[in-house]
């Protein structure tokens, strides 16, 4: 039995994403200081957002104006998937009582769009013609 693309792009951005939380996560329990610890797994947290963020805007830009006619294009699923990642991660923190107001609101876009691009992938049986 063959998969569809669609699958094998978001089991494998899944296990992308998986790899790379991973090993930031081993690289930051490996530091001795906890401060210094915190501080580079919230930078690259929040960079992770932010580019998940943008690259999903991009994508759906991009997506609506015709541009990207293939929704099973590697690069659209990893984002659709990341941007889900992403959101529960925030809704982990959001448990956890540390997000203020705009990181949550920050978390909540990511999910919109992760939302948004894995439903056009996976649901959305039309594809995008020149007419």
């Amino acid at each position: 039995m063959k998969f569809d693309k669609r699958y094998e792009h978001a089991i494998v951005s899944l296990i992308f994403i998986i790899i790379g939380t991973g090993a930031i996560y081993l690289s930051a329990s490996s530091m001795q200081n906890d401060l210094f610890e915190d501080f580079n797994v919230m930078i690259i947290g929040a960079g992770a957002l932010l580019l998940g963020i943008t690259a999903g805007v991009i994508a759906l830009i991009l997506r609506s104006v015709k541009l990207l006619k293939n929704k099973s294009r590697f690069s659209y699923v990893f984002i659709g998937i990341l941007n889900i990642c992403l959101s529960f991660w925030g809704l982990i923190l959001n448990l956890k009582d540390q997000m203020n107001l705009f990181s949550r609101v920050l978390f909540f876009l990511s999910f919109l769009i992760g939302i948004l691009i894995c439903c056009d992938v996976f649901l959305n049986k039309r594809s995008i013609s020149n007419s």
